[in-house]
């Protein structure tokens, strides 16, 4: 592994411990697994791009992919006994080290 990329993985790391609260991943195929999570609420859609006049909301979740490797639709993430389902892969910040998936 490169400094950069063992920086890039600490930096990670530092993210979700700081800005994280706890949750439980439960992919549909396996068994659940404890991660940490940064909810992101009314996160601003262009569907269209940046020509697009219509604009809708939605919510994200990040969590760090050493904990979730992958995520499908009908994937569950529960924090705070909030139960969210995964809808699709965000548009933004799926990078190396972590993934974000749109929820319901």
């Amino acid at each position: 592994m490169s400094r950069f990329a063992k920086a890039s993985k600490r930096m990670n790391d530092r993210v979700f411990d700081h800005m994280g609260v706890d949750a439980i991943f439960e992919p549909l195929e396996s068994g659940a697994v404890t991660t940490r999570a940064i909810l992101h609420l009314d996160i601003e859609t262009l569907p269209g791009g940046f020509e697009s006049a219509v604009t809708f909301t939605e919510t994200h979740i990040s969590m760090p992919k050493v904990d979730v490797p992958k995520a499908r639709r009908g994937d569950v993430v529960i924090i705070d006994d909030e139960v969210y389902t995964v809808e699709d892969l965000a548009d933004i910040g799926n990078s190396g080290d972590s993934i974000r998936v749109i929820v319901v």
